[in-house]
């Protein structure tokens, strides 16, 4: 039996990539995104065999996507959580600030805790794995990003307790810590990252592991062990 692979975030970037990687090991790679004409474009090319049109930052439209995964399939061997979103807020400046933060908990934490949830039956049929792209950013607030940098270590921490919980359905689950990644989201970033096609591959071989430390990660990773301030000082910088 084919393995089906669900991965959110699926029109770009890395989840692009990682579409791409685990179509070509094998799998029935099933996208999720909120643009039709590009999942389709990615059907018809054969990097994704099916798909699931969704704005996570939607309650309800969340909901179809749970019940139309549901009913298309009995199983889920492989759910990536990729998709996120990054906001620039300044509480003290003029704008939505709260609303801003929001919207990136709805979509890059309280999503993925919604869809993982809903389909850990199917997770549990395949004693599948869980994969979530956490960030680096967890490990401190950046000065003008605060809302992504708490939706990130919320996510980081929802992930080990998850891990324990999920033990008993043999069900797998693996945080993937990359640094800067070059993607739309970041094109204005002093430094430009790592490619995310050299990224897919990495997370495909290394899947098994519950901690993937990207390159582009690991220095402040390491650094962050022992001088963990330097790290918060350079982010608020």
């Amino acid at each position: 039996m084919q393995h089906i692979c669900l991965i959110s975030g699926v029109t770009r970037g890395l989840g692009f990539h990682l579409a791409k990687v685990y179509r070509q090991a094998g799998f029935h790679v099933v996208g999720l995104a909120r643009d039709r004409e590009k999942l389709a474009a990615m059907q018809k090319a054969g990097i994704l065999a099916d798909f699931l049109v969704c704005d996570l930052g939607s309650p309800s439209a969340l909901d179809t996507a749970i019940q139309e995964m549901e009913t298309r399939y009995s199983r889920l061997d492989v759910l990536i959580h990729n998709a996120a979103i990054q906001n620039t807020a300044d509480i003290a400046g003029k704008g939505d600030y709260a609303g801003l933060i929001h919207r990136e908990m709805q979509v890059n934490f309280l999503s993925p805790v919604k869809l993982t949830s809903a389909w850990l039956p199917l997770l549990a049929q395949a004693q599948g794995r869980v994969i979530v792209i956490s960030s680096l950013l967890q490990l401190g607030p950046k000065r003008a990003a605060p809302g992504y940098c708490a939706s990130k270590a919320a996510l980081s921490n929802w992930v080990q307790n998850l891990r324990v919980q999920l033990q008993e359905l043999k069900i797998g689950v693996t945080e993937v810590v990359p640094g800067l990644i070059r993607t739309e989201m970041t094109e204005q970033a002093a430094q430009k990252g790592v490619p995310p096609e050299q990224l897919a591959p990495l997370i495909y071989s290394n899947a098994h592991r519950d901690l993937i430390i990207l390159p582009g990660a690991r220095l402040a990773w390491r650094v962050h062990r022992f001088f963990p301030d330097l790290i918060k000082a350079k982010l608020l910088a």
